[in-house]
């Protein structure tokens, strides 16, 4: 960009590292600084709960029993697509209007889904992260987690999608005791195998 010409950079998740940077490239040249606001990460509409059960099948049923009374349309985050395909396949079997979003969801599937829980034509989208940023819904009532994600900003960024319009939505946690073994999968798969990579360079 030309010399004095203003940025503004935002953003509701950044760390301070990731912050640091941005703020070192939009800072550069002599006499130019960045200033870096930062506000709290406190959501008062917001109401965080963590619902422990002894395993997959109570937490299934305990959604297919409670669905209808959380606030509102909503999304339901699991750590897998086959657990997103199973949730919405159960859901549906006991009544529930529902739809399906992961990465293997067909791009006019996903907007089809997108729009119909914009439309409150669902009362949620079962998902998994492949439903990231970029989607907005204001009126969200709740975001339930069937198993805990990764981290604390991949579970600050998704809940931050409830309760932006409204006073108040539920936001739910149902851990269970195989989601680490999940994480530790897939990070195992984001990175080939070392001999892979010697055979390639």
């Amino acid at each position: 960009l030309p010399a004095g010409v203003p940025v503004l950079a935002t953003t509701a998740t950044a760390n301070a590292r990731v912050t640091a940077d941005v703020a070192e490239q939009l800072g550069t040249g002599a006499g130019t600084d960045a200033l870096v606001l930062r506000g709290p990460l406190d959501r008062e509409s917001l109401s965080l709960s963590v619902l422990r059960l002894p395993n997959a099948a109570h937490r299934l049923a305990w959604l297919g029993d409670h669905l209808g009374e959380l606030p509102g349309s909503g999304i339901i985050y699991t750590l897998t697509v086959a657990a997103a395909e199973e949730v919405t396949a159960y859901l549906r079997q006991n009544g529930h209007p529902v739809a399906s979003y992961t990465g293997r969801t067909e791009n006019a599937e996903r907007q089809q889904a997108e729009d119909d829980l914009l439309a409150n034509r669902v009362k949620a989208l079962v998902a998994t992260s492949a439903l990231g940023m970029g989607f907005d819904k204001p009126d969200l009532g709740f975001v339930v987690h069937l198993g805990s994600p990764s981290s604390p900003i991949a579970y600050y960024q998704q809940v931050g999608r409830a309760g932006r319009g409204v006073e108040h939505a539920e936001v739910l946690l149902l851990p269970g005791k195989e989601d680490e073994a999940i994480w530790q999968y897939f990070a195992s798969v984001a990175f080939p195998p070392e001999e892979q990579v010697r055979r390639t360079l």
